[in-house]
């Protein structure tokens, strides 16, 4: 193989990234239910905030008890790592363009565990300051 050549699975990621839109739009889980978005945010200084699609079975396995924030670290740590591995290969093959993004239904934090401090209940909507006040009204 020749230096910078793409390699097979390369281009395989590539156009599921490409047509990831097309797949939100029509795929759906087994209840009809539509596709749940996941925005990853990691902690490097180039983040760029992605959004990908996931199945109903996948985010509640990835979200459990409607929670809507987790943090890598947690789940490496969880038993079930085996099926979360498969659930986060699934997800990275599922990259949306924000702009077409309808609503964002959990965030999922690497490397930034300084930002847990934020989320006790891992809800979105019930962040707080370190203090305990609410970031929101």
């Amino acid at each position: 193989m020749l230096p910078n050549q793409p390699l097979q699975t390369d281009v395989v990621l590539a156009y599921a990234r490409d047509h990831a839109v097309e797949r939100q739009i029509v795929m759906q889980t087994g209840d009809g239910s539509a596709m749940k978005n996941i925005q990853v945010i990691d902690g490097a200084l180039n983040c760029v905030y992605d959004v990908f699609a996931a199945s109903d079975d996948d985010h509640a396995l990835l979200f459990p008890n409607g929670t809507d924030v987790a943090f890598a670290e947690d789940l490496a740590a969880r038993t079930d790592v085996d099926s979360v591995t498969a659930a986060l290969e699934r997800l990275w093959s599922s990259r949306i363009p924000k702009a077409r993004a309808m609503g964002v239904h959990g965030i999922l934090f690497y490397e930034l565990p300084e930002k847990r401090q934020y989320y006790p209940t891992l809800k979105d909507e019930e962040a707080v300051n370190p203090d305990g006040t609410r970031l929101r009204r």
